[in-house]
């Protein structure tokens, strides 16, 4: 089966309970198991407050309860002192812009290949030489990406001395090779980014710490949310509890799931998809689309005539109703400047100011309509049945 054929990302544009209760790629998968121990560890603990203390404790003593219940809030208090929510986020956002830019470094040889075509280009159509160079240009640039190790440049190499054997034998124009040079530096750099990515990881100390703040939170949580206070409603099922390890537990997740962006996870790259995929297309550009010429050229109805595109859809339709000009267009039909300030000079020296400030007020009067007017709709469109109800005069307390 082609890999074509299988879906590449996860996709949630969907609704909210459908988005909720998805399995793959979601956080139920990522922590389910960690939320099952936690909750057994949860009620072992409940059950050994409940009964096995006051069976240990004796008849009429109360000497172990109440130390075990001092712990528990002594524990409590400890959660308040752990900054998670700082250390989670400032953990996670690294590694995620991390993450982010390895997936830049992929290259795709699109518009490599497209310079390459105008640099080395069939004469005639059948130009068989031209052609065999031109794939083994594109099988030398994907096959550097399958090279896990500090060699990956070879190809590269070998590309650009192929290119210098053309320039040397053939004509070749240096504008060209120019910018056909440069495409390849770029390559070439955004794999060498690629190697260090993979070369110096985010420190083990880094990790260390972020697991360690996640984990002891709710170590000290399986003691400190138990209910020892008998004014409090019992539950019995610690909600917020589990609420905050879905926040949190699925927050540190995310960092270790990104960590490595390239491996079998459910939002890792899928860099078979893209392997296959640049071979594919640089094939194609290569080979295939040199040959087949353009479409002839057919006269439509758009060459000498200015014809009003219409909209696919009747809701971009209502938008395009909607749209207004500038501002100072408005202004402009209300007030000529220059007519203003031409009859402004000839009132004894008084006509500059005066005018400019009568388009001060002119436009300070068309900001109020178009308030008032944005209110009216919002009144119309959220009280239509109080519209008629409300006085002309109380109108602008609204603004």
């Amino acid at each position: 089966m082609s890999i074509f054929a299988v879906a590449m990302t996860i996709s949630y544009q969907t609704g909210f309970f459908h988005l909720i209760f998805r399995w793959y790629g979601s956080i139920w998968r990522s922590i389910y198991k960690e939320l099952t121990v936690y909750l057994v560890l949860f009620f072992s603990i409940r059950l050994f407050h409940t009964l096995a203390i006051p069976w240990l404790d004796g008849d009429g003593e109360k000497n172990m309860k109440v130390r075990f219940e001092a712990i528990c809030r002594q524990f409590d208090n400890y959660t308040k002192l752990i900054p998670l929510t700082f250390l989670l986020g400032f953990y996670v956002s690294n590694v995620v812009s991390r993450w982010w830019r390895q997936f830049e470094c992929l290259n795709w040889p699109e518009d490599l290949l497209s310079l390459l075509c105008v640099c080395v280009k069939d004469k005639d159509g059948t130009d068989d030489r031209a052609h065999r160079v031109r794939h083994r240009i594109a099988r030398y640039l994907n096959a550097k990406e399958e090279c896990p190790y500090t060699r990956w440049m070879t190809p590269l190499h070998w590309v650009q001395q192929i290119m210098a054997n053309e320039v040397a034998n053939h004509d070749m124009q240096v504008t060209y090779l120019t910018n056909f040079m440069s495409e390849l530096k770029n390559f070439r750099a955004s794999f060498r980014r690629l190697f260090c990515h993979d070369w110096v990881c985010v420190p083990l100390v880094y990790t260390q710490v972020a697991a360690i703040a996640t984990y002891g939170f709710f170590f000290f949580a399986l003691f400190g949310r138990q209910n020892i206070n008998q004014n409090d409603v019992d539950t019995i099922f610690p909600i917020f509890t589990v609420v905050q390890f879905l926040f949190f537990v699925g927050w540190y997740k995310v960092g270790l799931d990104l960590m490595r962006p390239f491996g079998l996870d459910d939002d890792d790259i899928e860099l078979a998809y893209i392997l296959e995929r640049n071979i594919n297309v640089s094939f194609a550009i290569v080979g295939k689309l040199q040959k087949q010429p353009p479409p002839p050229y057919e006269e439509d109805k758009f060459l000498n005539s200015d014809v009003r595109i219409e909209l696919h859809s009747l809701t971009s339709d209502k938008t395009n109703q909607k749209f207004r000009g500038p501002k100072l267009n408005t202004y402009d039909q209300l007030v000529d400047l220059e007519q203003s300030m031409e009859e402004g000079y000839e009132e004894n020296g008084r006509g500059q100011k005066e005018k400019m400030g009568s388009f001060m007020d002119v436009a300070e009067k068309v900001i109020k309509e178009e308030r008032r007017a944005r209110v009216t709709h919002g009144l119309n469109k959220w009280l239509p049945t109080w519209k008629e109800d409300i006085p002309k005069e109380k109108k602008m307390f609204y603004w």
